[in-house]
């Protein structure tokens, strides 16, 4: 048995190898460095480090070691001291950048020149790290732990039996000195604090514990790998330094730490009090890790502000939300709005809170009555059905409902029950009349503005009102409107200008103007942020020559685009930047038969969840470019049908329409959209798609 005892530090090189190239070709590694053993160790203890079955560096089978070849190397520890220790070995192997035939791969890679054979399953794995060895080279660093307590006498489990040269491509390897460094290390067992060293069940000491351990050695060896020899006896109590705290006239509970070890990394000491202050912090926050030596809190304070209080005069009105005190931090506060059936806001008193202000202080809310200059129209048909019965009552169709702009209010018999359009809950009455029969009506209210019901559908469905061809909308205010079906339904109004209208709230147009006589539609106040239905709502307008729906500003909850510009015929332009589809799962016939429109911009469109898109550009047959986003079509929604601009039977079909399909460029398709073709339908159709791709 080789046996090598020292108390102070050493250096163990335990097989130093220098790389050379042999005769031949063959590499071997060859030995120029003496054995020695490095051991530590903190508190009363003494140990050994043996390699009982270790050839030697003189041998002939470490000086000429070759890939594979498997030499006996087997650490152990023996404790020669009076007291039970805990050990630790740390193996550090070399790194090489080399190719391992046996790992399958054929690649280059930096990695272990060795591989430790038969390790014990006595001992621990705790850290696996890269270090770097005083020539500058790079090494694995292995440490482990032994499970059990080592008693007065005692010897550990070898390590590990072998070390084996994995199978390195020769020519990869330099010629340096490889070396194979073990550590033995050790520490008093008794006395340990704050570390719970109680076997389990199968005797052995937990990973947690023994990695506890080994940091309280690493701390008080004055570095990761060594420590001064003149600190042989000190004791290990676990604890790296005091704790002290600076509370600048404050309180601090009772209990708070004022020692520290490694466990208490991360440690944050309770809140302190003081009178007139408000606590801001510790400084440092906690003990970082990795911490040595004594350590001090600072407690950080800041002053209290006075406080006043806040009084409201709401007059009726409700508040929700408000501050009830204030402090100099709310110099600027302006209290939230309130609110007043029947009137409106119109600003507080102060403003705000001044900068500089002391003392209570009152808000004293600003109101002005609304409910006598606002009025509330019927619901949209009850308006339609009432507003025929009044044409029919004077006997002659209505062509003009006008705003009553005389200074003076209209003769008292206009202004009678059965002339009213709005709804008995309307702040004041809305009056519809005519003077004559020139079929110019007028309607009249002492309200500012007129309000339409929630419901604005069929309000005003030209099939009885078939003269109508001009309303002044001017005083219009459709901000309550949630649904504006069939608002303009077959209307004959020449020229909607809607202009007036908010439908910030409304959830549907499905066919607003469906069927609509009108040539000119100004919707372009017109918003989509609630809007849910789109389906036909320019359907059949086929007068309308131009829609601009780029002000809708995005339709996030949009999901039905059915035939919704369906036999626009007459319109040259259609602007549907506003529209957004990521929820739209219907589109079929979107723009079907619009065939004077001659440029179509879908690149914001997102088809995603679509599931019903057939002929949606079917005889768009005027159409010269078409643009698509890279999220127009994906697998598993739209297909070549979407696409289709013309379709023809056994060859026959109209030969312009056919050039013209053909002709549409296509720009900003995706991958997927290119793949789409001309295809025949399961009636031998032929189906021309638009799939001219620029």
């Amino acid at each position: 048995m080789r046996k090598s005892k020292k108390q102070l530090l050493r250096t163990l090189i335990a097989c130093g190898l220098v790389v050379s190239v042999a005769a031949g070709g063959t590499v071997a590694y060859l030995t120029d460095a003496e054995t020695a053993t490095n051991t530590f160790t903190i508190g009363r203890v003494q140990i050994d480090l043996e390699e009982p079955g270790y050839p030697g560096n003189d041998s002939d089978e470490v000086k000429n070691i070759v890939p594979n070849q498997e030499i006996v190397k087997d650490p152990q520890i023996e404790n020669t001291g009076n007291n039970d220790a805990l050990t630790f070995l740390r193996v550090e192997v070399p790194q090489e950048m080399f190719t391992d035939g046996d790992d399958g791969t054929g690649a280059q890679k930096k990695q272990d020149l060795f591989r430790l054979k038969g390790v014990s399953d006595q001992w621990e794995l705790l850290r696996t790290e890269t270090v770097t060895g005083e020539n500058g080279k790079a090494k694995t660093s292995y440490v482990y732990g032994y499970k059990k307590t080592l008693g007065k006498g005692a010897t550990t489990d070898k390590l590990f039996q072998k070390v084996q040269m994995k199978n390195a491509v020769e020519s990869d390897l330099s010629s340096n000195v490889e070396d194979i460094i073990v550590t033995a290390c050790a520490i008093q067992a008794t006395d340990i604090q704050n570390v719970n060293l109680t076997p389990g069940s199968d005797g052995n000491l937990s990973k947690d514990a023994l990695d506890q351990v080994y940091t309280i050695f690493l701390n008080q060896s004055g570095n990761q790998t060594s420590r001064p020899s003149d600190k042989d006896d000190q004791n290990p109590t676990g604890k790296l330094g005091k704790i002290s705290y600076a509370l600048d006239g404050g309180t601090l509970a009772d209990g708070s730490l004022t020692e520290y070890g490694s466990a208490n990394y991360g440690y944050t000491p309770p809140e302190p009090t003081k009178t007139g202050f408000t606590f801001a912090g510790w400084s440092p926050a906690s003990i970082p890790t990795d911490s040595t030596g004594n350590i001090t809190f600072t407690a950080q304070w800041e002053a209290n502000k006075q406080s006043y209080n806040i009084h409201y005069v709401l007059d009726g009105g409700t508040l929700t939300g408000e501050k009830t005190e204030y402090t100099s931090d709310d110099y600027g506060y302006t209290p939230p709005t309130p609110t007043k059936e029947g009137c409106k806001f119109t600003g507080w008193s102060p403003a705000s809170i001044p900068s500089g202000t002391t003392g209570e202080i009152t808000f004293t809310a600003g109101w002005e009555d609304t409910k006598a200059k606002t009025a509330t129209f019927l619901p949209g048909k009850q308006f339609n059905t009432t507003l025929r019965a009044i044409q029919t009552r004077y006997k002659t169709n209505i062509k003009r409902l006008e705003n009553w702009t005389e200074s003076e209010a209209p003769d008292a018999q206009y202004l009678i029950a059965g002339n009213i359009v709005s709804s008995d809950a309307s702040g004041t009455p809305i009056y519809v009349f005519t003077e004559d029969s020139s079929g110019i009506y007028y309607w009249y209210s002492e309200a500012e503005k007129y309000c339409t019901d929630v419901n604005c559908n069929e309000m005003f469905y030209g099939g009885y009102l078939n003269n109508m061809t001009y309303v002044d909308f001017s005083k219009f205010d459709t901000s309550n409107a949630t649904s504006m079906e069939r608002m303009f339904y077959q209307t004959h109004i020449t020229n909607l200008d809607l202009t007036s209208f908010d439908t910030s709230n409304v959830t549907t147009f499905k066919e607003m103007f469906y069927y609509a006589n009108s040539t000119s539609i100004n919707v372009s106040s017109f918003r989509g942020k609630q809007v849910q239905s789109m389906q036909r709502m320019f359907a059949y307008a086929s007068a309308v020559t131009s829609i601009d729906l780029s002000q809708l500003g995005g339709t996030p909850k949009l999901n039905d685009l059915t035939s919704a510009f369906d036999n626009c015929k007459a319109a040259t332009k259609i602007n549907v930047s506003g529209i957004t589809t990521a929820k739209v799962s219907k589109a079929s016939k979107a723009f079907y038969y619009c065939e004077k429109v001659s440029e179509l911009n879908l690149s914001n469109w997102d088809t995603s969840l679509m599931q019903e898109y057939d002929n949606m550009l079917y005889q768009c047959v005027s159409l010269t470019d078409l643009y698509l986003g890279a999220e127009f079509g994906h697998t598993g929604d739209i297909r070549e049908t979407a696409l289709v601009g013309y379709r023809y039977s056994y060859g026959y079909g109209n030969q312009n329409c056919k050039d013209a399909v053909r002709a549409t460029k296509v720009h900003g398709a995706n991958e997927y959209v290119k793949t789409f073709t001309d295809y025949d339908d399961r009636n031998a159709d032929t189906c021309l798609v638009f799939h001219n791709f620029v």
